[in-house]
């Protein structure tokens, strides 16, 4: 049986590298609280992916401008944000400008539109149903690019085995040395792949041992970067 093994682990994520302050989870921050495993474990630092987990969809899974996150900005002319129907209007070398002199480069991807103003009334009946809010207005957003980066300090993660010698602990997450956290994700993937092999109707639907456990779970928050690279 041939398991994956890593001796080092980069990360990736989206958005600026210096820690955030995680304005938006005080009460979890205090409480310990383990019903939130997603919501961060310290009151400054980033959420990353180890580089073999990541997935686009969960990378920009909080992707709107006010977000602590910084992994959006608005796309703003003259100082003033640009609406979804602006946009659609203007010639495609006049968009390339705009986010030029923003100092951003056009990629069609990292274009996205968010929707924020005032709320539009809708009938209860039809609010109920979707459970939905809609607004008047939707503003054009540019999602910064993906960034990968070598971290060698210490690591909050959710894999709490007999390999991660936790430092502490809140809620569901685990604060290991970074040696201790890569020894304590090859031993996920281990368990995993052991599981595999012993359930045939597990193993008919993961042909690989990383896919077993969900890549949600393998997210990472880092308080601060020891060492980078692009």
């Amino acid at each position: 049986m041939k398991v994956i093994k890593f001796k080092n682990i980069s990360f990736t994520r989206m958005g600026r590298l210096s820690p955030v302050k995680q304005t938006h989870s005080k009460d979890y921050i205090k409480r310990g609280d383990g019903d939130y495993p997603h919501l961060p474990p310290a009151k400054k630092g980033i959420f990353a992916f180890p580089h073999f987990a990541f997935e686009y969809f969960l990378i920009t899974a909080t992707d709107e401008p006010q977000n602590s996150s910084g992994k959006s900005v608005w796309v703003k002319k003259d100082g003033k944000r640009i609406t979804g129907e602006d946009w659609y209007n203007i010639p495609h070398k006049n968009k390339k400008e705009i986010l030029s002199k923003m100092g951003l480069k056009y990629r069609e991807r990292s274009i996205d539109y968010y929707c924020h103003g005032t709320p539009v009334e809708r009938p209860l009946e039809e609010q109920e149903k979707t459970g939905e809010v809609y607004y008047d207005t939707s503003y054009v957003t540019y999602i910064l690019p993906i960034r990968k980066f070598n971290h060698k300090g210490n690591v909050w993660h959710h894999f709490d085995n007999k390999f991660a010698f936790p430092i502490k602990k809140h809620g569901t997450w685990v604060l290991s040395e970074y040696k201790d956290y890569v020894n304590a994700v090859n031993e996920e993937i281990f368990r995993n792949e052991i599981t595999r092999m012993n359930d045939k109707f597990i193993g008919d639907g993961h042909p690989s041992s990383i896919s077993f456990t969900g890549k949600d779970c393998y997210e990472v928050f880092i308080e601060n970067i020891k060492e980078t690279y692009k």
